[in-house]
């Protein structure tokens, strides 16, 4: 009978033991879930601020070719071709 009630008691013992590896473990998980959440919300926000460091040069760089002294009026005038081409494109999709 006595050792009937040590099986129980190490029995319970582990049980205990796994309950509270497994509340170690979960809270290790949540905590790296919630890390990599705002991981992932900051490189969302860097992802659009490079975007728009990316818009901003090209803007940038466009006026600069308008510039009077600037020696790439070829580029602008491509540059301006390829923004009506693209207005033209929007222009028939909304026509459908």
């Amino acid at each position: 009978m006595e050792s009937s009630e040590r099986i129980i008691k190490e029995l319970a013992s582990k049980i205990n033991e796994l309950k509270s590896l497994y509340i170690t473990e979960k809270v290790k998980v949540d905590f790296l879930t919630k890390e990599l959440t705002e991981t992932k919300n900051e490189l969302l926000k860097t992802n659009l601020a490079n975007e728009k460091l990316e818009n901003d040069y090209k803007t940038l760089k466009l006026a600069k070719s308008f510039a009077p002294e600037s020696e790439d009026k070829h580029q602008a005038k491509l540059k301006i071709n390829q923004i009506v081409r693209e207005i033209d494109k929007c222009i028939a999709l909304l026509n459908k």
